[in-house]
């Protein structure tokens, strides 16, 4: 079980509970549990303890040798205790495992994206799919377009060349 914990994403507050191998679909399950000590309101990011309930997520992670690995996460939803605040119930973020609402972790999404910068659509769907990480070619043209742009110093100062025309 230890071997297993240190496969999971780091820095993520996770606790392993299960892990089932599906040979026949050659995929590797694992049941995680959230341990995070408080949850914090995504809109005032007012602390809290008060639960609300429990709810499970599945999640696509990276492939590990042929095996698919996908994640049940439980996480937890918590009372807002800021009685100004407009949202009353939240559910606890892990922004270093997956993004709100998102299907698959962080760390797949970035390594799907830098096949995709690499190869481009078909041909990065078709390496991925090799690796065991298949997804369509137009899931790779989102994840490269949901990239943010390299930031650029804009030039003060501007020359013009020289340039002798030959004509």
């Amino acid at each position: 079980m230890e071997l297993l914990s240190r496969l999971l994403p780091q820095g993520a507050p996770l606790h392993l509970e299960t892990s089932h191998l599906d040979e026949g679909t050659a995929q590797l399950t694992w049941r995680v549990t959230s341990m995070q000590a408080m949850g914090h309101c995504p809109v005032c990011r007012f602390p809290t303890r008060r639960i609300h309930s429990f709810y499970q997520r599945t999640l696509a992670d990276l492939p590990w040798a042929h095996l698919r690995v996908v994640l049940q996460l439980r996480v937890r939803k918590f009372f807002c205790a800021n009685g100004r605040c407009t949202r009353r119930i939240f559910t606890e973020r892990l922004p270093q495992l997956v993004a709100p609402w998102a299907r698959r972790t962080q760390r797949l999404v970035q390594g799907l994206a830098q096949i995709a910068v690499a190869l481009g659509g078909a041909a990065g769907a078709q390496l991925s799919r090799g690796l065991g990480g298949a997804v369509s070619r137009n899931t790779r043209l989102r994840l490269v377009r949901r990239l943010s742009l390299p930031m650029h110093v804009t030039p003060t100062v501007l020359g013009v060349d020289d340039w002798n025309d030959p004509h």
